[in-house]
């Protein structure tokens, strides 16, 4: 109830942004300007599995996910396989 009041009774501000997970879940938060992120899952690369790292969706530059956020969002870990025996 208090982020739905804060919306609709104080009309407060939000930002959204969509998070893509590496197994394609979808996540949404719903930000006040100028915060940051909770924490999101970690992943490592391993000898199959090549982590890039948290990019934008739109530009795909990458994303800092502990920098603060202004506007709506969305963001997905972008990552790569290898073929077995392949070299990284």
């Amino acid at each position: 109830m208090a982020f739905l009041d804060s919306i609709w009774v104080r009309g407060e501000d939000y930002a959204t942004v969509m998070v893509q997970l590496a197994d394609d879940t979808l996540l949404r938060y719903e930000v006040k300007p100028g915060e940051t992120l909770p924490q999101l899952p970690s992943y490592e690369s391993t000898e199959t599995w090549i982590v890039h790292g948290w990019h934008n969706k739109v530009t795909e530059e990458p994303f800092d996910i502990t920098g603060p956020i202004y506007e709506d969002t969305e963001i997905y870990l972008k990552h790569s396989t290898l073929a077995e025996g392949a070299q990284p």
